[in-house]
This record gives structure tokens, C-alpha cells and sequence, in this order.
């Protein structure tokens, strides 16, 4: 069967009303998620939330190419949960998408996708490195500070 892009709209819930900075973290998490699954070709949220029914809602858009609209939420669904995000609903927007305007996903290489068993690196991330320090860049005000 054809796979054809659907978009998604997803209503996560935020805890108390987002600043810029929740914006942009939920947007990083969703991010991330988006790079362990080729079939979500796009994902963004919409800013400002909505305050409804006692909650703030953040509203994320996704598209991802499936068979059919329920296997596409699903994997909707699968990478809110994996960016760790609480969503009170998942569901199809009215919209239809062109599938010649809609990038297909990518096959990731072989070495990039993960094993079945999950193996004992699952979930850990790669340490941090720090930068080495660039070297200043003296102009003649720093000649000068050095000749006094």
C-alpha cells in the first residue's frame, strides 16, 4: 500500500503558562524526537498556548508519511512519548496535503537505525566536549594595553 503525508495536531499540555524558554525547549525535545523517526518529515509548535479547561495547551503540528490516518497518529504519538511530552490529543487535521509539495522521509543508514533489542547504549547520550577557547584577537587597542 502507498504511503501518503497526513498532518497531525497534537495539544500538549503545559504545566503553567510557557515562557519563550518552554517554547523552545518543547520545540527541542520534539526536535530530537523527529530525528529517531524518518517517517515524521516535519514538526513544529505553535505559539501562544491556549488556556483551556484549567490547563495551558501548546499546540505542535506534525507531518509524517503512512499508510492511513490512524497509523500516522500513531506515530504521532510514539514521538510525543519519546520527547517525553504529555499531550491531551492527537489528531488528524482537516487539511490536505499535496504529496508533490511534501518531502519524503529519508531512509536513515543502516548503521543509524536502531537495534531491536534496544543493546546497552540505549538512552544514554554521548558526553559533553567543550570547545577549546579561541585564541583573542588583538587590534591596536590591544597592542596597546600590552606595551604599557
Amino acid at each position: 500500500m502507498d504511503r501518503k503525508p497526513f498532518e497531525i495536531v497534537a495539544e500538549c499540555e503545559m504545566p503553567r503558562f510557557p515562557t519563550a524558554a518552554d517554547i523552545t525547549r518543547v520545540s527541542e525535545q520534539i526536535a530530537a524526537a523527529r530525528r529517531t523517526r524518518p517517517d515524521v518529515v516535519q514538526a513544529a509548535v505553535n505559539p501562544p498556548a491556549i488556556y483551556r479547561e484549567g490547563r495551558y495547551v501548546l499546540q505542535a503540528k506534525l507531518i509524517t508519511w503512512a499508510e492511513d490516518v490512524s497509523r500516522a497518529v500513531q506515530v504521532a504519538q510514539g514521538l510525543l512519548a519519546d520527547a517525553g511530552l504529555p499531550c491531551r490529543a492527537v489528531l488528524p487535521s482537516s487539511r490536505s496535503l499535496v504529496e508533490s509539495e511534501i518531502a519524503r522521509p529519508s531512509e536513515p543508514p543502516r548503521s543509524a537505525r536502531p537495534a531491536a533489542g534496544g543493546g546497552a547504549t540505549a538512552g544514554k547520550r554521548a558526553p559533553k566536549t567543550r570547545a577549546a577557547k579561541a585564541p583573542a584577537r588583538g587590534g591596536k587597542g590591544a597592542a596597546r594595553r600590552r606595551a604599557r
